[in-house]
């Protein structure tokens, strides 16, 4: 008597073995970069596939630099309205201020780009996170802005590095819910916005680089510079 035996697979299929192969992947990736390497996207990848809102630039532009923090703070451009939120977590007093109300967090102040709705002095620390190469009068804004803090004004913009950059400056502005269109010095270099501190006497007195992998899919070096107001 003949047995015969029929051969089984014991391979897993395959998207058992893309789920395996993820799993120990993704977080292999999210730890490289978060030690400086260039696996951001995976990271955005994720957060975009579950749902999850993140600041990819909180780290630069808050806990590297919060001692310069004060407890009153003006939100320039707060955008979407999330980090006053998050500031008013930290526990300060934040007011917002905006050319467009599009914040779901809270309530803003809507004002010209220019002429800042509060008085003199009234703000400890005052931000323009990514806010000045949407407005046609940099120099305008930033002396109100000047004017309405005491202590230290936070502004993080995005760099030219090359002429890649400033291409793909053009597209973020003529994109942005706060476009004003194509408009002369809109984004500088390192060294242009260092003349430009320097011309109102405001002092840079900390700088934070963020590479330009932190964040790929706008892939831009980005910095924040810590000034200080002069006294009056």
């Amino acid at each position: 008597m003949t047995t015969k035996y029929q051969a089984v697979s014991i391979a897993p299929p395959l998207h058992v073995l893309l789920v395996i192969c993820l799993s120990l992947l993704l977080p292999l990736a999210t730890t490289f970069y978060r030690r400086g390497g260039r696996f951001a996207a995976l990271d955005i990848l994720l957060d975009k596939a579950i749902g999850r809102k993140r600041d990819y630039f909180l780290d630069s532009k808050y806990y590297r630099i919060k001692d310069y923090y004060g407890f009153q703070c003006l939100d320039v451009g707060s955008g979407n309205g999330d980090y006053s939120k998050f500031l008013k977590e930290q526990g300060r007093d934040v007011s917002s201020v905006d050319v467009l109300d599009l914040s779901h967090t809270g309530t803003v102040t809507l004002f010209d780009g220019t002429n800042i709705p509060f008085g003199d002095n009234q703000f400890d620390t005052s931000l323009l996170m990514f806010v000045l190469h949407h407005s046609t009068d940099q120099k305008g804004l930033l002396k109100d802005v000047m004017r309405v803090t005491r202590d230290y004004i936070i502004v993080a913009e995005d760099l030219i590095v090359n002429p890649f950059d400033a291409m793909l400056g053009q597209i973020h502005l003529h994109s942005s819910p706060w476009a004003q269109g194509e408009h002369e010095d809109a984004f500088k270099t390192h060294s242009q916005w260092q003349t430009f501190f320097a011309e109102l006497k405001l002092q840079v007195v900390d700088t934070v680089t963020i590479s330009r992998w932190t964040y790929p899919v706008y892939p831009v070096v980005r910095n924040i510079y810590v000034l200080k107001v002069p006294s009056t």
